[in-house]
């Protein structure tokens, strides 16, 4: 069975508002979830955007992954763990 449905221009211009308004709305939470939004994470999200355990990442800090400190906490820039990973990169494509 299939219906259809004709919408007035306004009635159109408004589906498209609210559907564009709850799809940047879940892209933004997503972002912010994601900690895409940053570009330092401290370590329990480190360890999650790598995808390892925290005692792996600090193991991966005594082998010189950078990271910073303040008060305690350390802080980690994603660019330069990103260069660090890429600097140890073994094989693929030369």
């Amino acid at each position: 069975m299939t219906f259809d449905i004709t919408l007035t221009a306004e009635q159109t211009k408004s589906l498209q508002k609210y559907i564009f308004d709850v799809t940047s709305e879940a892209v933004q939470r997503a972002v912010t979830v994601a900690g895409t939004d940053k570009d330092f994470l401290n370590q329990g999200d480190m360890a999650e955007w790598l995808g390892v355990s925290t005692s792996t990442l600090i193991s991966y800090v005594r082998d010189g992954l950078p990271c910073s400190g303040h008060n305690g906490r350390k802080f980690y820039s994603k660019k330069e763990v990103t260069k660090w990973l890429l600097a140890k990169q073994v094989g693929g494509v030369k």
